[in-house]
Order: structure tokens, then sequence, then C-alpha cells
């Protein structure tokens, strides 16, 4: 829960370091101006059909939903959209964008 705000939901920010070899995860709380690692792992990126994927295994035992997710990727996004260059992964920040409010849905469904 949020601090000072009886019932809210935590603020929780994923971030990831896309690459061709392997993708590194983590989840942050936000505790004030504060961030504070919850979870990290890395990946072998080639090892996932698509970003989706990956992410649904990291985030699948948080109990708090993400809030909020940035992505470094190995290459130019142009219109919110790139393809990783040593992946077949097309990454569209509409399309995850969607995904992860789909996903939060689910989440708090439970």
């Amino acid at each position: 829960m949020s601090e000072g705000k009886p019932g809210a939901v935590q603020q929780m920010i994923l971030a990831g370091d896309i690459g061709g070899t392997k993708t590194n995860l983590g989840l942050f709380s936000v505790q004030g101006s504060k961030l504070t690692p919850a979870s990290k792992r890395s990946f072998s990126s080639k090892d996932y059909p698509d970003l989706k994927s990956l992410v649904r295994e990291f985030i699948s035992n948080n109990s708090s939903p993400v809030t909020s997710a940035c992505f470094g990727v190995p290459c130019p996004v142009v219109g919110g959209r790139c393809e990783t260059p040593n992946l077949a992964w097309v990454l569209d920040a509409r399309d995850i964008a969607a995904y992860y409010a789909a996903f939060r849905s689910e989440k708090l469904g439970r």
C-alpha cells in the first residue's frame, strides 16, 4: 500500500534493458521520493518470442501491479516503434501500453 493513503495501490515501476543477448528486468517500489528495488533478474533474450512473454514470466509472481514501465532498447525508436536488430522483436509503445493496461486489469480482477 502507498504511504498515507489507505487502500491505495503501491506504485511499482518495471525497468528493463533489452539486448540481443540478454534482457535485464527490475521492479522498483516508489516510497516517497525514493525507489526501492523489489526484484531483478536477467533473461536470455533469444529464449522468448517477444518482450511480452518475457515480462509476463518476470512479473507473474509479483503481488503489486506494475503502474509504470520504461525500457532501454538497442535501436532507434521512431514514432514509438522499433525493431530490435538482433532479435525478431518489434516493440511498439502503444501495444506495450495496451498490454500493461490489460495485464493490470487481469491481475486486479483475481
